[in-house]
Order: C-alpha cells, then sequence, then structure tokens
C-alpha cells in the first residue's frame, strides 16, 4: 500500500499534472454530442445525486461524479465527494470498453479515503483530472454530457476539467479569483483531442 508523503501542496499538483497545453488562463472545449451538435435539455438534465447517474452508461457516469467532485471542491466543501469518488471508481470498474487506466478506478478510492481534507482531496483530484484528460486526448466524451471545458489555472499551474459556464476552481476554491464567466481565447483553440494538446 502506497503511503503518501506529505509534500506542500502546490508543489505536488504541479508535479501531478505538469502537462503542456493551453496557455495561462484560457480554455478549451469539446462537446459531449455526436456530431459535434447540441442536443436540447441534456445538459440540464444531469443528475446531482450521485445514485442519478447510475441508469447512465459507465463512461458518462464516470464524467456525472467526477463534476459533481469538482463542484463540490470549488465551494471548498467536502460534502458528497468521498460518495461520489467510490461511486466513480465503480462506473470505472463496470466499463467494459477499456478506455480508463485501470489504475485509475484506484485512484478513484484513493480520492475517497483522502476526502477528509481539502489538501488530501485536491492532491487526488489533481491526478484523477490527469488521468481523465488523457481519455479525452483518446477518444470522444460521452454522449449526453454537453460541453466539457478544459480550464487552466495560472496561480497552481493546474487543469481540469467542468461543465457549465462559470470558472469553479477546484484547487482554490473560494480562497481563488471569484467566479467569472468562461472568456474563449483570443484564437480558437481545437477540441480537446490528440491534436488539440
Amino acid at each position: 500500500m502506497k503511503r503518501l508523503i506529505k509534500i506542500q501542496f502546490t508543489t505536488t499538483l504541479v508535479a501531478a499534472l505538469s502537462m503542456g497545453g493551453l496557455a495561462k488562463g484560457q480554455i478549451s472545449e469539446v462537446s459531449g454530442e455526436e456530431d459535434g451538435g447540441q442536443s436540447r435539455g441534456v445538459a440540464q438534465a444531469l443528475p446531482d445525486a450521485p445514485s442519478d447517474a447510475a441508469p447512465l452508461p459507465p463512461a458518462a457516469a464516470a464524467f456525472v461524479y467526477y463534476f459533481e467532485i469538482q463542484e463540490a471542491l470549488a465551494q471548498d466543501s467536502l460534502t458528497n465527494v468521498a460518495v461520489n469518488a467510490v461511486a466513480l471508481a465503480e462506473a470505472l470498474r463496470k466499463d467494459s470498453t477499456g478506455g480508463f487506466p485501470a489504475q485509475l478506478a484506484d485512484q478513484a478510492r484513493a480520492l475517497a479515503r483522502d476526502a477528509v481534507t481539502l489538501t488530501g482531496a485536491r492532491l487526488d483530484f489533481s491526478i484523477v483530472t490527469g488521468q481523465l484528460m488523457n481519455y479525452l486526448k483518446a477518444r470522444n466524451p460521452p454522449v449526453g454530457l454537453g460541453p466539457i471545458h478544459l480550464v487552466h489555472d495560472p496561480i497552481t499551474r493546474l487543469y481540469w476539467l467542468q461543465r457549465g459556464d462559470l470558472v469553479q476552481n477546484p484547487y482554490l476554491g473560494k480562497s481563488g479569483v471569484p467566479w467569472k464567466p468562461l472568456i474563449p481565447p483570443a484564437l480558437p483553440q481545437p477540441p480537446l483531442k490528440i491534436s488539440g494538446f
């Protein structure tokens, strides 16, 4: 069993996600809809509680649980983070496509275990984020999720995925830059795919 060595939070997170990509403050968006079209009402109908994502296909459910965790951490809250992390791990184990790395389910369980402090939850969340970003580099997002934004925080130099048009920073929470609408970068960014990173 791994032992987590406490190192300065920011340094550890940067090391966990030292990935190239967007410039400071830029975003990229991918659509979770087939043929790039937006279906009406899908994004608004996404479930809020862990049990509501169970009827979704495993890949879509995994992202729903991830977004629930991201939104809670952005509010400096651990409410349902462990529950959603366990549900994320279970959804990943049920996915028969083999698209997710095998260690991602274990990392989701580690997130559930470490969700007793914001620092521990945020550290594991950054690792889960990196693995989900790799998933989206190799394939399209699951259908029915609506637009997924890739957001970069210039302070922590970390990335996260989110839905919605307001910046919701899971690493800095309420102490970070006030929530603001996502502003598309000056230059159009390619979708989050292998060539877009």
